[in-house]
């Protein structure tokens, strides 16, 4: 059973080694934003953290094998009672503050990193200006810029230049879903979310409301727009000779 699981899980991982170099990595896309850029690096980390206890797991099946093993033979002759008691006891010992402390190290481990990527996700960033409202309802997105110059299902924006969305919704909870630039957050009817980032990629970006919010769910997408910087240009807002 032991030499079934561990060829199961060789053959796991050897299927996972070979599809992420048939497609290039395991990214789900190229990040557009420092913020996507910092969630990837978590995900590469936590997949190692996942294929090391995985592996860990496995070392210990074998080692319980091998300690139950030695086990049945420091017991010595029937009704003579174990011969090596000490040692045995100290194995035990072992094993039991390995499966204590190998969890520990990987939920501990988990946690900091997850800390230190996710606190440079934090949306009250006092350089993160200007600050563009962002309103939800079925099924449309309303944008409005510090200018008060509106757009609807669109968002643009200049590379390079931080923004804060402050996200609520008219009537239902939405969520504001841009995958390429990390950006997810919901919208919720009489509360303000705010969500800091920096765009630092030209290009179109789609995205969509990701929390079914009735019949035009499906039909409720948003863009972001993001130009290449120029001197003199406000950071947001489409720019003149924008298609």
């Amino acid at each position: 059973m032991l030499a079934g699981g561990g060829a199961c899980a060789l053959a796991l991982l050897l299927g996972l080694a070979a599809d992420a170099a048939a497609h290039g990595g395991l990214d789900l896309q190229v990040p557009a934003s420092p913020e996507q850029s910092k969630l990837q690096a978590l995900f590469h980390v936590f997949n190692a953290l996942a294929i090391g206890t995985l592996l860990l797991v496995e070392v210990a099946l074998v080692g319980l094998a091998w300690h139950f093993r030695a086990s049945r033979r420091d017991r010595g002759p029937r009704g003579a009672g174990p011969t090596r008691a000490p040692a045995q006891a100290r194995r035990r010992r072992a094993w039991q503050a390995a499966f204590v402390a190998g969890p520990s190290a990987v939920l501990m481990a988990a946690t900091v990193l997850s800390l230190q990527a996710l606190g440079g996700l934090t949306p009250f960033a006092a350089h993160h200006t200007p600050t563009i409202e962002v309103e939800a309802l079925q099924w449309a997105w309303q944008v409005r810029y510090p200018d008060n110059t509106t757009d609807l299902n669109e968002l643009w924006l200049m590379q390079g230049a931080p923004v804060v969305l402050n996200l609520t919704s008219q009537d239902v909870v939405h969520s504001f879903f841009v995958p390429e630039m990390g950006l997810r957050v919901d919208a919720v009817p009489g509360r303000v979310n705010q969500l800091g980032f920096t765009p630092e990629r030209p290009g179109a970006f789609g995205g969509a409301c990701a929390a079914y919010c009735g019949f035009g769910h499906p039909t409720m997408p948003i863009a972001v727009h993001v130009f290449a910087a120029t001197d003199g240009a406000q950071p947001y807002g489409k720019p003149s000779g924008a298609p």
